[in-house]
């Protein structure tokens, strides 16, 4: 549904108008009983891509789409086979179709050119990553618990990308983020000023004595998350066909690229 154009650059708040209808909120209900949220974000065919630990803390209660309040229901969870990667793709009976054929914004080409069911994946592979990226901005959304407030509201945060870093015990690399790191945010999208996902936010990187939202934001790089649409032969909507064959190519012959220029220019 529509087409993309990656090479234009949006502002912020255009982005966040263009890719809300795409966000969805994945609520958990906790091994204690209580309710938790998630977010999740749809990349095309019913496909949405959350964060493995959003579903792992118990038990999956509810996905519903921020566009209109409506459920989403999960016909299967992929995880990834790559240890310690904390992706999952719910494939899912989103649909947008109404939104995308029957809502007109007039007196606005701009965003009616750019309606849209889902966040275009990049193609930043590892290879490409380097320091290049420090100080870009990016827009990122989800679920934090508001205090007082009367229900779940989706949060729209600009950020800057403060470092690209490798972790102890894990292979693949990780944006830190300058937003404050809360919860409810895990799976939610972190999306580059020309309208591409760029990286996944996972979790708060914190000292042990230390409160979460006083922790480092960190976002998992995109190649995990095309290695996991390559396992399952799922192709992107979005990734020109030759490249995306070249990359599954590469998976199959064990010549994927996984190491990273953390720290160096491009």
């Amino acid at each position: 549904m529509t087409s993309h154009n990656a090479n234009t650059l949006r502002t912020l708040k255009e982005l966040y108008d263009d890719y809300r209808p795409a966000i969805v909120r994945i609520t958990i209900r906790t091994r204690e009983g209580d309710l938790a949220n998630g977010c999740g974000f749809h990349i095309g065919h019913g496909n949405i891509v959350t964060a493995k630990h959003v579903l792992d803390d118990g038990e999956l209660d509810a996905v519903t789409r921020v566009y209109d309040d409506e459920p989403v229901h999960v016909r299967k969870v992929l995880d990834s086979s790559e240890p310690g990667i904390d992706l999952a793709l719910l494939q899912t009976d989103f649909d947008l179709s109404d939104y995308v054929n029957k809502t007109h914004f007039l007196g606005d080409k701009r965003r009616q050119d750019a309606k849209t069911d889902r966040i275009p994946l990049s193609f930043f592979t590892n290879e490409f990553l380097g320091a290049g990226f420090v100080l870009t901005k990016v827009l990122l959304m989800g679920f934090p618990r508001v205090p007082r407030s009367n229900k779940t509201y989706l949060l729209a945060v600009t950020g800057e990308v403060n470092a690209l870093i490798g972790k102890y015990r894990e292979e693949q690399p990780h944006f830190i983020i300058s937003t404050v790191a809360r919860g409810g945010f895990s799976g939610g999208p972190v999306i580059n000023e020309y309208g591409s996902l760029l990286a996944v936010l996972i979790e708060s990187l914190y000292e042990q004595d230390q409160a979460e939202e006083n922790g480092f934001a960190s976002a998992i790089a995109i190649e995990p998350l095309l290695n996991l649409l390559a396992e399952h032969g799922i192709e992107p909507i979005d990734i020109p066909p030759h490249l995306w064959k070249d990359f599954c190519q590469r998976i199959k012959t064990g010549k994927a690229i996984n190491n990273t220029r953390t720290g160096t220019d491009d």
